[in-house]
């Protein structure tokens, strides 16, 4: 990691850049920290995962008590990780790409894995309230999807078709003004 203060007077804010290679629940970990936990806390609460991962961190956090200019850039790096929602109970494996935040949110365009037995695309954005959209497209045989989906009559079904699933994981002022 590289911290910099490019001036002392007037001063300047703090600018650090790092990269953390490793577990991928030790860099889940991170977006739970004080500083983060409230924009993405619920959201690697939600993941749990297997494998290593990259992550890359660029922030800015001013120094002068009247400066509000807070910078975020981050990015995880997926290698064939596993990646499950235990609370759907939903799991994809051999998950490819990357997925970047901001203090504005996560996000994530065509992300690749296997789930059910079939390929999957997902992307992540953010969603009003501080939530976070994850949605996964994929072609799945519908003897597949009877195993994660219990309830549907799969003995009257036969094929496969295209699924979109959407999961949506509220953001922490949503939950805490539900309480």
């Amino acid at each position: 990691a590289v911290a910099r203060i490019d001036q002392l007077e007037p001063t300047a804010p703090l600018n650090v850049r790092g990269r953390l290679s490793g577990p991928l629940a030790n860099n889940l970990r991170v977006l739970q920290e004080e500083a983060l936990q409230d924009r993405f806390g619920r959201f690697a609460a939600a993941v749990t995962g297997d494998g290593n991962t990259l992550l890359t961190l660029d922030f800015t956090v001013p120094l002068e008590d009247d400066d509000n200019d807070y910078a975020l850039a981050g990015r995880l790096v997926f290698d064939d990780n596993t990646l499950s929602l235990p609370d759907w109970d939903f799991r994809v494996s051999e998950v490819q790409g990357a997925l970047d935040f901001t203090l504005d949110g996560l996000k994530a365009e065509g992300i690749a894995g296997q789930a059910l037995g079939s390929p999957v695309t997902i992307d992540v954005a953010p969603a009003s309230g501080g939530a976070t959209l994850i949605s996964s497209r994929a072609n799945l045989d519908v003897a597949n999807l009877g195993l994660w989906l219990t309830m549907l009559p799969t003995h009257r079904m036969s094929g496969s078709a295209d699924f979109d699933i959407d999961i949506t994981i509220p953001g922490t002022a949503a939950v805490e003004s539900a309480r």
